[in-house]
């Protein structure tokens, strides 16, 4: 069975992960170059990979010490009417989005 990579395009080809040493994150429209969103909840460490999750309903990156940190979306049953993925979740809900875990 072929390998499959998670990329930092999402699997939809609209949205695009940027990402660096400040610990930050941005989801960007690959159509207009706008930064939609900023997951500011990374330790300010360097990033060394960030990826969609194939379904969209995570993003999840590799830190320079080890860890990996992953946000998620809530269950369905919790979530705004027409937040199916991660982004339409973060722009609706970005002041109260924290959901994120740290794995060392």
């Amino acid at each position: 069975m072929p390998r499959k990579e998670l990329s930092p395009v999402s699997p939809d080809n609209k949205y695009g992960l940027n990402w660096g040493s400040s610990g930050c994150i941005e989801i960007t429209s690959i159509e207009t170059g706008e930064t939609l969103v900023c997951l500011l909840g990374n330790y300010p460490i360097w990033i060394i990979r960030a990826a969609f999750s194939r379904d969209m309903q995570r993003i999840l990156c590799l830190n320079w010490g080890g860890s990996v940190g992953v946000w998620h979306i809530p269950p369905l049953a919790k979530r705004k009417p027409g937040t199916h993925t991660i982004v339409d979740f973060l722009c609706t809900d970005r002041e109260r989005y924290s959901r994120r875990r740290n794995y060392d």
